[in-house]
Parts: structure tokens; C-alpha cells; sequence
């Protein structure tokens, strides 16, 4: 009888462990879940990352806008000095003709 109550002490010690050890799965269980999440965040981590780098690749092409604008500015500017360009030939052979025919009036009445 005696051995019985060792032999039951034992089984409910065991019965204990076996509850701990339950328990214990548990946090495992739980432990491999936060392991997800942590790879998920991770994940999020470097979305964020490339959506940084599009962020800077969006100011890059933005600002490449602005010089597409400036340059367009220019060549504006430039079609517009082409023009003053040939006004100043005009004048300037508007001004030989009117020397020579100045030249030549002066030449027939001198």
C-alpha cells in the first residue's frame, strides 16, 4: 500500500511535469508566432526602404523636370536671339545699300 502512494505521488509529480512541459509548448508556440511577426516587420522594413528610395528617385525626376523647363526657357531665349540675329543682318545690308546709294547720288550730282 505503501508503494501504491509512492507509485501515485510519483504519477501526480509527473502529471505536474507533463502540465509544465504543456505550458511550455505553449510559449513555444507562441515564440514561433512573434518569430513571424518579427519577419513580417522585417519585410515591412525593407518595403519601407524602397519606398524611400522611390521617394528620392521621385525628387530626382522632379527636379529633371525643372531643368526640362529651364532648358526649354532657353531655347526660347535662343530662338529669339536667332531673330534679333536676322534683324541685325537686315540692318546691317540695309545700311551698305543705303552707303551705296548714298555713293552713287553723291558721285553723279558731285
Amino acid at each position: 500500500m505503501d508503494h501504491d502512494l509512492e507509485l501515485i505521488e510519483i504519477m501526480d509529480h509527473d502529471l505536474e511535469l507533463i502540465e509544465i512541459m504543456d505550458h511550455d509548448l505553449e510559449l513555444i508556440e507562441i515564440m514561433d508566432h512573434d518569430l513571424e511577426l518579427i519577419e513580417i516587420m522585417d519585410h515591412d522594413l525593407e518595403l519601407i526602404e524602397i519606398m524611400d528610395h522611390d521617394l528620392e528617385l521621385i525628387e530626382i525626376i522632379d527636379h529633371d523636370l525643372e531643368l526640362l523647363e529651364i532648358m526649354d526657357h532657353d531655347l526660347e531665349l535662343i530662338e529669339i536671339m536667332d531673330h534679333d540675329l536676322e534683324l541685325i543682318v537686315i540692318r546691317f545690308i540695309y545700311l551698305i545699300w543705303l552707303q551705296v546709294f548714298y555713293l552713287t547720288t553723291w558721285s553723279r550730282f558731285s
